[in-house]
């Protein structure tokens, strides 16, 4: 079993401790089902946006808001790290800001 990227850990903790904080879910896994068991809403997911957002620093934008991109931690955590990715590359890119 791989171990939680950085990313991943920081985003598991946020759904434990702030979205799901009413669940036991100490043991919850990158790979484990968000969705499927109906521990994520649309004001959750949105809150998970908006945590990602502003700790990562992108923009996750309207066509990215996709079920199979919140489906557990570890998808949400690949869908971050390329959107930071993709930010880092438009930040060094020559004439930008």
């Amino acid at each position: 079993m791989r171990t939680l990227t950085p990313t991943e850990t920081t985003i598991r903790d946020f759904v434990i401790q702030e979205v799901l904080y009413d669940k036991e879910l100490a043991d919850l896994g990158a790979k484990d089902s968000l969705l499927e068991s109906d521990l994520l809403d649309s004001i959750s997911i949105m809150r998970i946006v908006a945590f990602c957002e502003q700790v990562f620093e992108i923009n996750i934008p309207d066509e990215e808001l996709l079920p199979d991109h919140f489906e557990n931690v570890r998808a949400i955590g690949q869908l971050v790290e390329r959107l930071a990715e993709r930010a880092t590359q438009q930040r060094n890119k020559p004439g930008s800001k």
